[in-house]
């Protein structure tokens, strides 16, 4: 199993997609990051109405809260923003949860992983594998592989997204960007890495159901553009309508990409705990039936 992984990653080191699409990643993240901090900096000034010959200057500002008094937490990509402008400063658990939150990172990562778990179909390689080597090692070592492939994506791109956001927000904003506190970044990469080696192993399933490499980038394309996010609030307005389910009740809840654009540094023990579980299921279930389709494929 050791040689199968150290194999698996000397061919990703020697492949030029490799490096194409961390390149890819980064510049995916740097892009995100800087207009979403540009857009930070405009929340940041106030809407000045300026009478040069009355020398009246009118400041326009906004307050909410929610039902319960306290400032409402929201999340998503909009909410990381409306949330982030509310801020006298910004931590890495902040700047990590918007670098992912719009799921920018994720389509890059899926497009890999198909080339990368598909590689050894494609080249012929598998044929020398398939003989001598348990098929469900074939899997968890791509598996193993492509989640080293998205801790070093994620933490690269994080830092730069950091260097970017500290140049970019400290400089118009005139806040800090700082480290902020170990707990919250440790917890906001924890569920981040999670959600998305979860959804590598979907893809890794889905590449050895059907086999196809076109089908299985459509799927990690359409994963990454927040399709599903729609089917998800249709299927939960019939629900609601016809089924007698709490109204708090939600399928994208129990879903792993729910942890990557609804996850916030604030949010309280009880949410992080679900969205670990429901990675954690999809993670192991996705993996056994990629395991099975493995065994059953015809190698030729």
């Amino acid at each position: 199993m050791f040689d199968l992984i150290r194999s698996n990653l000397f061919l990703m080191k020697k492949s030029r997609s490799t490096y194409i699409m961390m390149l890819i990643a980064i510049a995916t993240t740097a892009i995100t990051i800087l207009s979403n901090a540009l857009l930070i900096a405009l929340l940041h000034e106030p809407a000045e109405d300026n009478d040069e010959e009355n020398g009246v200057s009118v400041t326009m500002t906004a307050d909410f809260e929610d039902a319960t008094g306290d400032e409402p937490t929201m999340t998503g990509t909009v909410g990381t923003l409306m949330n982030a402008a509310n801020k006298n400063s910004y931590s890495a658990a902040d700047i990590l949860t918007m670098m992912t939150s719009g799921m920018n990172l994720l389509l890059p990562l899926s497009i890999y992983i198909v080339i990368f778990a598909n590689s050894d179909s494609k080249n012929g390689y598998i044929k020398n594998l398939g003989g001598c080597v348990a098929r469900r090692k074939i899997v968890l070592a791509k598996l193993i592989c492509s989640a080293v492939y998205t801790v070093f994506a994620m933490l690269i791109s994080w830092g730069v997204s950091m260097a970017i956001a500290k140049a970019v927000i400290e400089s118009k904003c005139k806040v800090d960007v700082v480290f902020g506190s170990g707990e919250d970044f440790a917890k906001a990469l924890g569920i981040q890495l999670l959600s998305h080696i979860t959804i590598a192993a979907v893809i890794i399933m889905v590449i050895m159901i059907t086999r196809s490499t076109a089908v299985s980038i459509a799927f990690g394309v359409a994963l990454s553009s927040g399709i599903p996010t729609l089917l998800y609030q249709v299927a939960d307005m019939v629900l609601h309508k016809y089924v007698d389910i709490s109204d708090d009740f939600s399928i994208a809840d129990y879903v792993p990409s729910n942890a990557i654009t609804g996850f916030s540094p604030a949010q309280d023990s009880d949410t992080t705990a679900r969205m670990i579980v429901v990675c954690v299921i999809y993670l192991v279930i996705a993996t056994v039936i990629g395991i099975a389709a493995m065994k059953k494929k015809d190698i030729r």
